[in-house]
């Protein structure tokens, strides 16, 4: 049996299907079975699968990126509130944001945006994050 099977299909539809913010769901999956649930071998399911999407294993990656039943979604009929519906609140992007692609994503309507992994997962954070906001002063 794969780790995948063992781990109930509410836990993985939660992760949305890109791969770029799979690590994060994870992460704060993880977060969430060993703070708010205190189950220690759900919280190790979830530090596995973490750490196997860092590996690269792609027959592993398959298992996790698959459509999701948008029809089925428990979610899908759920209104935004209507300050979110008329654009008083700020736009926050996050979620696959790089120096590469930051100022398109502000072109299409963010506010600002959260990058995470393209600091975090890069060998110098302080550099990752001078040429994000540097890709970002250029297109002023």
């Amino acid at each position: 049996m794969t780790l995948s099977e063992r781990v109930p299909p509410e836990i993985l539809r939660i992760i949305d299907a890109s791969p770029n913010r799979v690590g994060e769901g994870l992460y704060l999956l993880e977060d969430i079975a060993r703070l708010l649930l205190n189950d220690a071998a759900l919280t190790q399911q979830l530090r596995t699968m973490r750490h196997e999407l860092k590996k690269g294993n792609t027959s592993f990656n398959q298992q996790l990126l698959q459509p999701r039943n948008a029809e089925g979604d428990v979610g899908i009929d759920i209104e935004a509130p209507e300050e979110v519906k008329t654009g008083e609140l700020p736009l926050v992007a996050i979620g696959g944001i790089t120096r590469d692609n930051a100022s398109e994503v502000i072109a299409a309507g963010a506010d600002s945006i959260a990058v995470i992994s393209a600091v975090l997962g890069a060998e110098s954070p302080e550099e990752a994050s001078r040429q994000i906001i540097d890709s970002l002063e250029k297109e002023k």
